[in-house]
């Protein structure tokens, strides 16, 4: 028939997309495919399984210097607060502080843009069981004195840290709170402790620390005062047998600050310093008297008095020093990075 021929002599004709439609087509699936990956991966970490995989991680990892941190149970959110149970930090000796409870809020992808975002680092009991005794590494001379990070800790409260006797020869408890913010071009931190007392427990101690340095507002506040009684942390650590009290305050900005650093132990002088700071170089100048709490050699060597002069640049994280130190009997000249 007429219409069968017709039909017959017809052709169907395929378009197909260009060359390029069809890359940018499969190279979008590609792309969706990642980010639902991605997707996968970010949720499917924050979840019980996921948090238990995060922590066998840590646990599994340990410096050069033989540090590691294991983590019993990670609750909350990885991406913010989140808290950590039964945190155990040990050398290659063992465990050396621990603490049943550990609180962090913070903020994880802040560390791509090379920044430690902490909101809050809380901990009501942390036990430090002894000195740690960590493996030598080489150090390089020309590494920056502050690593490339910002840092930002907004809270950091420990309600008992308690010292064991085998670190200084009695237990102790302090109380901790602060913060700290360090960056290029700022140093922000603030402290209070204070060493408790209790039945069979020495302490006494106090430690207020304020330092505002902030340069391109030409901010520069600094305000350390500490008192530490005989048998307290400090005469415990460093061996002394008399109370000692420490003073540190100044006036001025960044381009032009002025202060002293006066110390004083058993009642006696022990070191009494003019602290100045122009444009970030920092000049340190005064008298100490080592024989006050070091017998002996020190003692005669540094009668009456030792004289110190500190010139300190600051520059980009580095530290430029120069000392020279003398007294009758010694001179000491010394400097480096």
């Amino acid at each position: 028939m007429p219409g069968d021929d017709i039909h017959a002599g017809e052709q169907v004709v395929t378009v197909r997309r260009p060359l390029w439609q069809r890359i940018l087509k499969w190279l979008g699936l590609a792309i969706l495919g990642l980010v639902l990956l991605v997707l996968v991966v970010l949720f499917g970490i924050n979840t019980d399984p996921g948090r238990r995989f995060v922590a066998d991680q840590i646990g599994g990892y340990t410096t050069a210097t033989g540090l590691n941190i294991k983590v019993g149970r990670i609750d909350g959110s990885l991406y913010g607060r989140m808290t950590l149970s039964d945190l155990r930090v040990s050398d290659p000796n063992g465990v050396f502080l621990n603490s049943p409870r550990v609180e962090v809020d913070w903020r994880p992808f802040a560390y791509t843009r090379n920044h430690i975002d902490v909101r809050e680092l809380l901990a009501g009991q942390i036990n430090l069981l002894r000195r740690p005794v960590l493996k030598e590494t080489p150090s390089d001379p020309d590494a920056p004195l502050l690593p490339d990070l910002d840092i930002d800790v907004d809270r950091l409260k420990i309600g008992r840290f308690a010292i064991a006797a085998s670190v200084t020869g009695q237990p102790h408890i302090l109380s901790i709170d602060g913060a700290v913010h360090i960056a290029d071009r700022r140093a922000q931190l603030v402290a209070n402790a204070q060493a408790l007392r209790g039945r069979g427990i020495a302490g006494g101690d106090r430690l207020t620390l304020r330092l505002d340095a902030v340069p391109d507002q030409d901010k520069l506040d600094v305000d350390v005062r500490l008192q530490a009684p005989t048998g307290g942390v400090v005469a415990s650590m460093a061996g002394l047998k008399a109370p000692l009290q420490v003073v540190v305050d100044g006036g001025g900005g960044w381009k032009n600050w002025a202060g002293r650093a006066r110390a004083t132990l058993g009642g006696g002088e022990l070191a009494n310093l003019g602290v100045s700071s122009r444009d970030g170089h920092i000049e340190v100048r005064g008298i100490t008297r080592p024989g006050l709490y070091l017998e002996g050699p020190v003692e005669r060597l540094t009668a009456p008095g030792l004289q110190v002069a500190i010139d300190t640049t600051l520059n980009e994280r580095r530290a430029d020093t120069r000392m020279k130190l003398h007294s009758d009997a010694l001179i000491v000249d010394a400097g480096g990075l």
